[in-house]
């Protein structure tokens, strides 16, 4: 296995830089050619081993960000391989050729998720509920991915939804960014406080078509309205995963954030985003990962403004344990919803919460500082 491969190339190293280091030791002078051999080969077994990693990397989803942040394992030797070979200058190109090997892995990684949640975001079809209210759900036979239902969002949601946007408290002046559309509940709440800037990442096309059609027409209800306060805002559709849209790093900074995505089938243990809902669990914690908040906050960070305000549906305080540096949370407040009784997806120990996260740099700054 990989594991195995990994604990071997470790140990392989080690001894022969042991081993190395005593026939140094022993050799008399113009005798350096075994020591010079040993050398190298140290330096292919760290190679081999870091080539290990990155393949492992991809395997489990982990390098699906790396491109070039910095930081171990993102296109750079690890710390540990360049520790037990250190490299002459004469194998520079060599060790530039293994980094862009590193990265070509991980991005065809990340591609080939990305390439399976557009084909499962492709699932998502507006629905009529047995009330005769709109309903976003999978298609007949589509399997949800991390979520317990093929229940995106139902109508009952909207209280909850408007609770969210309200929370983010949204100004004139702020550019709002928000992760899945829905049924449009959040959306509306939002451009009604005519922020600066309103940008709404979403992936299902079904979803993408009816946004465009209430957005055409709020616009067309609030034209003279907007003509009265001198104001062109609009809602401004992105057709992408978040994941992919934060990858991309936008030149945009967000002074608010709303996140509700509903997980879909990408080949990982987590699934991954598209438009909002509760139906698929967001916020929930995988056993042995970190939850999907922590996943989406560590790659928010990027394109948020200091003292930026984040919200988003939550089900279970846990989520938000262990927040990624530069975070905290103001506030969770409870939202009371009446789901109908054959919701077959909130169940009676799932709660509407309705979290509120500040983003302070200069502590992650600090912190980072510290800890790194």
């Amino acid at each position: 296995s990989l594991e195995q491969n990994q604990r071997a190339a470790y140990y392989t190293i080690n001894m022969m830089s042991k081993s190395s280091r005593k026939a140094e030791l022993r050799l008399p002078e113009g005798e350096g050619g075994l020591a010079a051999g040993r050398r190298r080969k140290r330096e292919r077994l760290a190679g081999q081993l870091e080539v290990v990693r990155a393949r492992r990397e991809a395997l489990e989803g982990l390098g699906g960000w790396g491109d070039d942040r910095g930081g171990e394992g993102k296109g750079e030797p690890s710390s540990s391989a360049s520790s037990s070979s250190p490299l002459d200058d004469d194998d520079e190109p060599r060790a530039s050729s293994r980094s862009a090997r590193l990265r070509q892995w991980r991005e065809a990684a990340f591609a080939q998720r990305e390439g399976r949640r557009r084909l499962a975001a492709a699932d998502v079809v507006v629905a009529v509920d047995g009330a005769g209210e709109e309903m976003l759900k999978l298609r007949d036979g589509a399997a949800p991915g991390a979520g317990r239902t093929t229940i995106v969002m139902a109508a009952w949601e909207r209280p909850y939804a408007e609770a969210l946007a309200d929370a983010l408290d949204v100004t004139s002046v702020d550019f709002v960014l928000e992760i899945g559309y829905g049924l449009g509940f959040s959306a509306a709440k939002i451009a009604a406080r005519r922020p600066k800037r309103h940008d709404v990442v979403e992936l299902a096309p079904a979803v993408l078509e009816r946004a465009t059609r209430e957005r055409a027409t709020r616009e067309r209800a609030t034209e003279g309205e907007r003509d009265l306060h001198n104001t062109t805002t609009t809602t401004t559709l992105i057709a992408d995963s978040w994941q992919s849209f934060l990858r991309s790093r936008p030149e945009q900074r967000y002074d608010a954030v709303f996140f509700d995505d509903f997980p879909l089938d990408d080949g990982s243990d987590d699934g991954h985003s598209c438009g909002g809902g509760f139906g698929g669990g967001a916020g929930i914690s995988n056993a042995g990962r970190t939850s999907r908040w922590v996943d989406f906050l560590t790659a928010l960070r990027p394109v948020l403004r200091d003292q930026a305000r984040i919200t988003g549906y939550l089900a279970h305080p846990t989520a938000l344990e262990s927040l990624p540096p530069g975070y905290s949370v103001e506030d969770i407040a409870a939202c009371a919803v009446v789901p109908p009784a054959d919701c077959p997806y909130h169940g009676p120990d799932d709660r509407c919460l309705v979290p509120l996260l500040r983003y302070d740099e200069s502590a992650c700054v600090v912190e980072k500082k510290g800890t790194y």
